[in-house]
């Protein structure tokens, strides 16, 4: 029988509080009984917005147990996808026109073809090609600064009828 009726549910800052593609941010959580709550906890992450090259979120444990002390402790994970913000949309939308070197080299391989064994027209469309890429090239190279976005991570601790939540702030650029 259970005397107890809350629990609290905390978890220090992100680090980082920024991370780029292939890395992660950790954080502390810790729940500390009230008035002599000791039922386990499930703890349980999500991160918001939810879409496609989001980061995901985990914890090294499902559950918690309160020790001694009436505390208990988990680690908190966020890893952001190594293709995390090469989404085809952003190419197409950053304004760089990745579209004329494929243009070059579809132009290429047809000079390749039989219809063309003329060494003028493959050298036509070679130095065509050339000029593309010295062109073009440097528009696709990625010199420009990505976009950042903001995630909200949200950490519930639930026990019976009892539940509390939390929200980190991360920035994936």
């Amino acid at each position: 029988l259970n005397s107890g009726t809350d629990f609290t549910l905390n978890a220090s800052p992100l680090t980082p509080s920024s991370i780029g593609a292939g890395q992660s941010a950790s954080s502390t959580v810790t729940v500390q009984l009230l008035n002599l709550f000791d039922n386990p906890v499930a703890l349980s992450c999500s991160v918001q917005p939810a879409q496609s090259g989001a980061p995901s979120c985990s914890l090294n444990v499902g559950s918690v147990t309160f020790d001694s002390t009436g505390k208990a402790n988990a680690t908190l994970t966020v890893s952001a996808g190594s293709f995390a913000l090469l989404r085809n949309r952003d190419l197409i939308n950053s304004g760089s026109p990745i579209w004329f070197p494929v243009l070059g080299i579809a132009l290429f391989a047809t000079g390749l073809s039989s219809r063309l064994r003329d060494n003028r027209t493959r050298l036509r469309i070679l130095a065509f090609n050339a000029l593309l890429a010295l062109l073009f090239l440097p528009a696709c190279s990625g010199t420009s600064k990505p976009k950042s976005t903001s995630y909200a991570i949200m950490i519930t601790g639930a026990s019976g009828q009892t539940s509390h939540s939390t929200t980190l702030n991360l920035t994936v650029q």
